[in-house]
C-alpha cells in the first residue's frame, strides 16, 4: 500500500509538472501572436484614420489634385480595399488563437472571443467595401443592390443612416464615403481595445 501511496504521489506531481511546461510553451506561444495580432490592430485604427484624413481633404478640395480627381479616388478606394483584406487575416487570426486557447488560457480565450464575437456582429469590412464600391462606381453603385443591401446592413442602428440615405441621394459620393469610413473608424479602434485588452491577459500592462 504505502508503494502505491508513494507511486501515486510521484505520478500526480509528474502531471502537475507536464501541465506546468505545457502552459508555459503555450503562453509564450501566445505572447507572440497576441504581439503581432496587436501590432495588427493599431495599424489598422491609425491607417483608417490617414484615409478618413485624405477623404476629407478630397471634400475641401474644389480642384483636382496633381494625379487627377479619379485617380485619386481610385487611389483612395484601393486603401479601403486593402484595410479589408487586412482586417479579414486579423479576424482569421483571432479566431485561430480562440481555438488554440480554449483549454490553456482561458482568460485569454474569453476576452478574445468577446473581441472576435462584436467584430463580427460589427460587420466593418462590409463598410470597408460599400466604401470602396461607392468612390468606383458612384452613380453606378446607386443600381448596385449587393452594396445597397449591404449599407442597410451596417447602417442600420447607426445615428448617422438618414445623413448616408441623403448624401447619395445628392450623388455626394465623397461623403457618403467618409461617413462610411468614420464609422470603419469606431469599429476599428473598439477591435484594438479588444485586442490590447487580450493581450494585456498575457503580456502585462505596456506601462508596467
Amino acid at each position: 500500500v504505502s508503494e502505491a501511496i508513494a507511486s501515486g504521489t510521484r505520478a500526480e506531481k509528474n502531471l502537475e509538472q507536464m501541465r506546468d511546461e505545457l502552459r508555459e510553451q503555450t503562453s509564450s506561444q501566445f505572447s507572440e501572436e497576441m504581439r503581432e495580432m496587436r501590432r495588427d490592430a493599431r495599424e489598422l485604427s491609425q491607417r483608417q484614420e490617414e484615409i478618413g484624413r485624405e477623404l476629407e481633404k478630397e471634400e475641401k478640395n474644389d480642384k483636382p489634385l496633381s494625379l487627377g480627381e479619379d485617380e485619386k479616388e481610385n487611389e483612395i478606394a484601393q486603401q479601403f480595399d486593402q484595410q479589408k483584406d487586412k482586417l479579414e487575416n486579423l479576424l482569421k487570426d483571432m479566431k485561430e488563437v480562440v481555438e488554440q486557447s480554449e483549454l490553456a488560457e482561458r482568460l485569454l480565450n474569453r476576452k478574445l472571443y468577446d473581441s472576435f464575437r462584436q467584430a463580427h456582429q460589427d460587420q466593418t469590412e462590409k463598410s470597408l467595401e460599400a466604401a470602396s464600391t461607392l468612390l468606383r462606381e458612384e452613380e453606378d453603385a446607386l443600381s448596385n443592390y449587393p452594396l445597397l443591401r449591404s449599407l442597410e446592413q451596417v447602417m442600420e442602428d447607426e445615428p448617422e443612416k438618414r445623413e448616408l440615405i441623403d448624401q447619395l441621394r445628392k450623388r455626394d459620393f465623397n461623403k457618403a464615403s467618409k461617413a462610411l469610413s468614420d464609422r470603419s473608424q469606431r469599429k476599428l479602434d473598439d477591435l484594438k481595445e479588444g485586442v490590447e485588452e487580450a493581450a494585456e491577459s498575457v503580456l502585462g500592462n505596456e506601462a508596467e
